[in-house]
């Protein structure tokens, strides 16, 4: 059975975490704790990989690291290539481009939430920030959206990225959940696979970011 070992929170992983779900791999969530040392102190140091790092993800012999990297790995070795736009034998399709460019769009609105979220004046820069530095890109992908069912018409890993940053949105600025994006969330919710690792619960439901260095981690935090 594969592992995917990250921090007892969603983070990097979540996406990766909704995509094993999907594709219905079995896997070991191995979690660490925020004390860093089993992480740092011990594995990592047994980590046989020139660049040890979280996330990773163990296959057998197969090692990987890096949360753009992991998931090709994963839709690849299940020959799922339509989720990276790719044609059905993994050859290359113009969809690809586009696949790349939404992966692209999406994580420029996470980086946004991030430099917010790990800014030691959170408090005083949340309340503007989110017209000022999200709003205007998050409705260009609202406007993308439009109809589709998912943000390139079919599903594709890019909408596991939205979806996560959908959630996130959802509790640092309710505001931001407008009808199409609520009912995106709902529609991405009930796929098969998605819908019972969503209705299950994890220690990490509500946490989003290392607490330790997080100004905001989530709802549960005290940050506001």
């Amino acid at each position: 059975m594969a592992t995917l070992g990250y921090w007892d929170i969603r983070g990097l992983a979540e996406p990766i975490r909704l995509l094993l779900s999907y594709l219905k791999v079995p896997y070991t969530d191995k979690l660490y704790q925020f004390d860093n040392s089993e992480w740092v102190e011990q594995d990592k140091q047994n980590f046989d990989h020139s660049f040890p790092n979280l996330p990773y993800y163990i296959d057998g012999d197969i090692k990987i690291v890096q949360s753009s990297a992991i998931p090709i790995y994963i839709i690849k070795k299940n020959n799922r290539y339509d989720l990276i736009g790719q044609n059905i034998d993994g050859t290359f399709n113009q969809r690809e481009i586009k696949v790349i460019e939404m992966v692209g769009v999406v994580n420029d609105i996470r980086t946004q939430i991030i430099r917010l979220c790990f800014n030691p004046e959170f408090k005083k820069l949340r309340e503007n920030y989110f017209a000022t530095n999200i709003s205007g890109l998050l409705n260009k992908v609202v406007e993308f959206l439009g109809q589709k069912e998912f943000l390139l018409d079919t599903l594709t890993y890019a909408d596991f990225i939205f979806y996560d940053t959908i959630i996130l949105l959802s509790y640092l600025y309710p505001q931001s959940q407008c009808k199409a994006l609520t009912d995106y969330a709902k529609r991405f919710e009930n796929i098969d696979g998605i819908k019972q690792y969503v209705e299950t619960p994890h220690s990490y439901d509500k946490l989003f970011f290392h607490k330790t260095y997080a100004s905001w981690s989530g709802p549960n935090s005290d940050q506001f």
